[in-house]
């Protein structure tokens, strides 16, 4: 994503890295959040996202955490770069 707009969390493609710029969130939920990694200028990867959108999974800081929309949608990212789309190959 060659985009250098800031946006939210929740707007960034599966396969995309972004890096955390602010988090509009209360300050219970901010706090909790911080605790799991979720701070400035932390690089986060979108590993999937449900059909319905709704949770994102993320990669952080080497582990895997799920967020719903709601709280990604208050997450201020800016893209960085997506990852080459490969060939989805299934098991025989």
């Amino acid at each position: 994503m060659s985009n250098t707009q800031m946006t939210t969390l929740d707007k960034i493609s599966v396969g995309c890295d972004c890096s955390i710029v602010s988090l509009a969130l209360s300050s219970e939920i901010k706090a909790r959040f911080s605790e799991m990694g979720l701070v400035f200028s932390t690089i986060v990867h979108i590993k999937k996202k449900a059909p319905l959108g709704d949770p994102i999974e993320i990669k952080i800081r080497n582990y895997t955490l799920c967020l719903r929309a709601t709280e990604a949608e208050h997450i201020y990212v800016m893209p960085l770069e997506c990852e080459p789309r490969h060939k989805c190959e299934t098991a025989r």
